[in-house]
Order: C-alpha cells, then sequence, then structure tokens
C-alpha cells in the first residue's frame, strides 16, 4: 500500500463548506482507503491505498464527499514522498525561526513556462518566492495576509493549487510516517 496526502482547499473556513473531520475518516474508509489520518480541520488527511493513480483518489474523494456533504472542495494529492521531497526541496527550510511565515503552494500540474514578473512587481521588499517543480514557495514574514504574491499566484501560474504553512506540512510529514 501507498501512503498518499489529500490536501483539501476551502473547507470549514469561514463557516463554509463544513466537514468535520471524524465524518470525513469513516467516510473515507468505508469507501477503502486504509488508515485514513488528518489534521487540523482544514482538510489534511493521510491515507494508505492501493491505488497508483491520483486522479483517480481525487474522483475517488471528492465524489464521496459531494454526495455526503453536498460539495466538491478541490483536491491535491501527492505521495509521501512527494511531500518529503517538497519539504526537503524547501528553500527557506533553514533559518526561518518561525515556519508559519514560509508557505507551500502544492500545485495540481507542473508550470511548464513561468512568467513571475508579475508577482515579482507585487513583491514586498521582505518577501521570497520560489518555484520549483509542482511546488511554489513563498516566504511572508510580514504576514500571509499582507501577501499580494499569495493572492496572485494562482493567477499567474493558471494551475489549481492549495497552500499550507511549513509548520502544517511538516506536521503532516510526522502523521505519514509509518
Amino acid at each position: 500500500m501507498m501512503t498518499w496526502i489529500a490536501l483539501l482547499r476551502g473547507v470549514n473556513v469561514g463557516g463554509r463548506n463544513k466537514l468535520p473531520m471524524q465524518a470525513l475518516r469513516t467516510l473515507l474508509e468505508a469507501h477503502g482507503l486504509r488508515n485514513v489520518r488528518t489534521y487540523i480541520q482544514s482538510g489534511n488527511v493521510v491515507f494508505e491505498s492501493n491505488e497508483s493513480n491520483s486522479e483517480a483518489l481525487v474522483t475517488l474523494i471528492s465524489g464521496c464527499i459531494d454526495v455526503e456533504f453536498g460539495f466538491r472542495p478541490p483536491i491535491i494529492v501527492v505521495t509521501r514522498d512527494a511531500l518529503t521531497a517538497a519539504i526537503d526541496g524547501c528553500p527557506y527550510l533553514e533559518g526561518v525561526e518561525n515556519p508559519k511565515v514560509a508557505h507551500l503552494f502544492f500545485l495540481s500540474t507542473p508550470v511548464l513556462e513561468a512568467d513571475l514578473g508579475p508577482l515579482e512587481s507585487v513583491r514586498r521588499p521582505s518577501e521570497r518566492f520560489a518555484l520549483v517543480g509542482q511546488v511554489f514557495y513563498l516566504l511572508t514574514p510580514d504576514g500571509f495576509n499582507l501577501s499580494k504574491v499569495a493572492t496572485k499566484v494562482e493567477r499567474v501560474l493558471n494551475v489549481p493549487m492549495t497552500a499550507r504553512n511549513l509548520r502544517s506540512v511538516l506536521m503532516i510529514a510526522e502523521l505519514s510516517k509509518p
């Protein structure tokens, strides 16, 4: 069995798209996923499956949520190895005192040709960013909510994505260990 991580976007935010994690764990296990664990309420799911196709897992999970809860959240599914590689590839892993100011945006597909100029033009002086494979890294020492890069990156790269702060990603990685 492979260990997978599903990163759901926009659940339990502002009273919308309510998705109780215990109910989600039960639902996913009833549909064949094994050893389902969640981290906090924002839709971070670790599970095991014999399925080797991430798109098939996205279809399964989003379909289950739609039938049971009445909405289809965008979902990015990555292997434990891909999550570990994203952490290892983070240019802001060292020297960051607060892991909540470093963010990883997981992209649904690779961006073949990225023009990051529009992001550079709105970057705060303290911010740094990098695009590596299917992960966009953003350092926001002044706060994520003040970042114009954070609000524009999806439009500029033109692919669906979901973001987590480094602290959450490290905790999800820990949860995914055997």
